[in-house]
């Protein structure tokens, strides 16, 4: 597996998100997506489509990494929701990793999305 930072000019661009190649010592058998930017209504639908297509053949447990995601909006946690739910069909674990500093962890604690988003508050 090769690293793969993916970013698209459109509208709004897509955020960037890298996938570890190895696997965490921390987490065997799971692979890391740190993602990087803003998800919003104007790149959630891309953003979702391009890492679902990412991740498909990769390790049980996928953790994503939204430490340096600067902001979401609902539409980006719907997206969030959506390869959660796409990637558990098809029996891969989704955590989600988020210092509890972050403004992302402040918005899914309001709207209550940990009780749908397996989240690990760091």
């Amino acid at each position: 597996m090769t690293n793969t930072n993916s970013t698209v000019n459109t509208h709004q661009s897509i955020p960037s998100f890298t996938l570890n190649p190895n696997e965490s010592p921390a987490y065997p058998k799971s692979q890391t997506i740190f993602i990087e930017g803003t998800v919003n209504a104007f790149n959630a639908y891309d953003f979702r489509s391009k890492l679902i297509e990412d991740v498909k053949g990769y390790a049980d447990r996928v953790i994503l990494d939204l430490a340096k995601l600067k902001s979401l909006d609902l539409s980006g946690l719907n997206a969030l929701i959506k390869v959660q739910l796409y990637l558990k069909v098809r029996g891969k674990q989704v955590e989600l990793h988020v210092s509890k500093k972050n403004p992302v962890a402040e918005l899914i604690k309001l709207t209550k999305f940990n009780d749908f988003l397996n989240v690990q508050f760091k």
